[in-house]
């Protein structure tokens, strides 16, 4: 059966690398994980004189856009300790819809120990005056997410 497109329903877990994760699924208005592979062009040879392209590295980011007071159990918080941790490492755990993982609700996640953690490279406060307390970040993933589709323990 063919799944539905549907509202985002599921959760964002994120800590500073080594430390429990903590659920800020509260804050997040979107969430996407981009997976991207470079484009390398092979040469023509001799008998063809066409040149071809192959895929190359994979690179993904997990993009989050959070709305945040500034409150210590907001996400802001979470995110200034890890933005300010020596490494800006953050392992993270991520489901697009609500409910048990399994093979239609896939669990994507990462962590310095599988080297996949995501790197937090900059974090705005503040907006202006009136509007919406939202920022959107883009986390670079060491390596692959891991997927899985099977509950942890």
């Amino acid at each position: 059966m063919a799944s539905s497109p549907r509202q985002l329903k599921g959760n964002l877990q994120l800590a500073v690398a080594g430390e429990a994760l903590a659920d800020v699924s509260a804050f997040v208005s979107s969430m996407v994980l981009n997976t991207a592979r470079e484009s390398i062009t092979v040469p023509g040879v001799l008998s063809t004189g066409q040149s071809s392209t192959v895929a190359g590295q994979t690179n993904q980011t997990l993009t989050v856009t959070f709305h945040s007071g500034m409150a210590a159990a907001d996400m802001w918080a979470q995110m200034y300790e890890i933005v300010t941790d020596d490494d800006a490492l953050a392992d993270w755990s991520a489901t697009w819809d609500d409910g048990a993982v399994g093979p239609d609700n896939p669990q994507f996640s990462g962590s310095v120990d599988n080297g996949n953690a995501a790197v937090l490279l900059s974090l705005d406060l503040g907006a202006a005056v009136g509007s919406l307390r939202q920022q959107t970040i883009t986390l670079p993933l060491q390596g692959p997410a891991d997927v899985a589709t099977t509950p942890g323990p």
